[in-house]
């Protein structure tokens, strides 16, 4: 079957007419670049038609090309058996079933062509001894149950749910469908420790944990970094302090009109650090200058946040630490510098919700959504112009679709080469930093209600890893910044 695919008179076909064939189609374009010659149908009312830009056609056509033709069955389950029994009737014996969404085993037919998009072992070597920066992937730890979100989303309310109510809906345009990993449960330790092995693979230096900590002692979704401070898997971490109410929708605007489950309070910062503190203290906390890395995301918001930051550097003095080396996000509109706040540099928080206003909408579909392009917001953060330290950040891809519904944020046009790309960029701007202050952030390893991920997923497979990798090594990353300037994008 495998050695078939590279023939060139091949014709693959799709068995089926509607959403399940419709997003068989795209893996195989988009994933495989295979070119898809028609749909099929036993309905004569749709035969004749255009579907998602190709013909429908009667399966009997198979007869005139039976010896050419491979067909996927992306069908309903129930209605299988019939479509196989009808295709082997007519001699054909390339078939191969697809099932939507969450089996993936016809992909193993693809298994050598997932293999090309590798990088030779002697690159991939180099790109991991290059030191060139070390690259800090967001993590979200919302794919475990906790009694609070039984409560108020439903039992078994996990960000899965979220994901897969747009699969189940069809709504799946750009939004990625878990590949390998599947959809985990985090209170699991072993699915952390696979993941930070697959990191590791392709160049990530550590995660940067989402630590929800809401005042007066109240945490939440706590348990997987937790489980990974007992454990002995050896990979870097940070925190980032989610500093936001917790509320119908995510997000820190503090102009949203939102209810609130638990409002965050700012008073107790002695019972927050010696929380903070064993993580601080913990050989695998990224640190700089020996100075645990600690991340705010909405400083801006924090009551005489001055104060604030120098009372954590005097708690951390007198735990015993060499000081704290602090971040804020930087994403709002007006930022304030780092320094003024009582930081030692900010962090970009890629995409950054006031650029979106500033950025060309390039079409508005499905009501409410809204769609722009990859490289066009890229390239106005870009042209930012700071006066003060701020680590670079990228995101692979964007579709918070499962979240917001209908009034979504999409990014179209994003691919593994382009994400390569502006992460290169990153890389380059961190170059002339001493060794262990050339960080660049990634957002995100696994927001999947956002649509911006690095683990592997069904129509990418490991692509963006392999990007990822591939930015590290020094000639690769000349390139990248080369094309870039040529596109005129930087």
């Amino acid at each position: 079957m495998i050695e078939w695919f590279a023939q060139p008179n091949r014709k693959i076909c799709i068995f089926g007419s509607k959403a399940r064939a419709c997003y068989c189609k795209r893996i195989l374009e988009y994933r495989f670049s295979l070119k898809i010659h028609c749909f099929l149908d036993n309905d004569k009312q749709r035969q004749g038609q255009k579907f998602d830009g190709l013909i429908v056609l009667s399966p009997q056509m198979l007869r005139e090309i039976k010896d050419s033709a491979v067909v996927f069955v992306a069908v309903q389950v129930c209605f299988q058996k019939e479509i196989l029994t009808q295709l082997k009737k007519m001699g054909i014996t390339r078939i191969i079933k697809y099932g939507y969404p969450n089996d993936l085993a016809f992909l193993k037919e693809f298994l050598p062509y997932k293999d090309c998009n590798f990088l030779p072992p002697k690159t991939a070597k180099t790109a991991l001894e290059a030191k060139s920066a070390k690259l800090i992937a967001i993590y979200l730890p919302q794919f475990h149950t906790i009694p609070e979100n039984d409560k108020w989303w439903g039992k078994g309310f996990t960000e899965w749910t979220n994901v897969k109510s747009i699969i189940d809906k069809h709504q799946i345009q750009s939004q990625p469908i878990p590949g390998e990993l599947g959809y985990y449960n985090l209170a699991d330790v072993s699915v952390m420790r696979k993941q930070t092995e697959l990191a590791k693979q392709y160049g990530i230096f550590g995660f940067c944990f989402y630590h929800y900590y809401l005042g007066n002692g109240k945490r939440l979704l706590e348990k997987p970094i937790e489980n990974y401070l007992k454990s002995d898997i050896n990979f870097p971490f940070c925190l980032c302090w989610a500093n936001h109410d917790w509320g119908m929708h995510w997000g820190a605007d503090p102009d949203s009109d939102k209810k609130i489950f638990v409002k965050q309070t700012y008073e107790d910062y002695e019972k927050h650090f010696s929380l903070l503190v064993k993580f601080f203290k913990d050989s695998r906390y990224i640190k700089i200058d020996g100075k645990p890395v600690f991340i705010i995301w909405v400083a801006e918001v924090i009551p005489n946040i001055l104060q604030v930051t120098k009372q954590l550097r005097k708690l951390a003095a007198e735990a015993g630490l060499p000081g704290l080396y602090l971040l804020k996000a930087d994403w709002l509109k007006d930022n304030k510098t780092p320094r003024s706040l009582g930081f030692d540099a900010s962090m970009e928080t890629p995409p950054s919700w006031h650029l979106y206003n500033a950025t060309e909408m390039i079409d508005v579909f499905f009501e409410k959504h809204r769609v722009f392009e990859y490289n066009e917001y890229n390239k106005l953060m870009s042209q930012r112009k700071i006066n003060y330290k701020r680590y670079p950040a990228v995101f692979p891809q964007w579709n918070n679709t499962p979240r917001y519904k209908e009034s979504s944020w999409l990014m179209l046009n994003s691919s593994p080469e382009k994400y390569r790309q502006w992460l290169s960029h990153a890389i380059e701007q961190v170059k002339n930093f001493k060794q262990d202050e050339r960080l660049v952030f990634i957002n995100a390893w696994n927001e999947w209600g956002e649509g911006v991920v690095l683990e592997p997923d069904v129509r990418n497979g490991r692509a963006y890893l392999e990007a990822t990798l591939a930015a590290l090594h020094p000639k690769i990353r000349k390139l990248d910044l080369e094309m870039l300037k040529l596109l005129g994008l930087i």
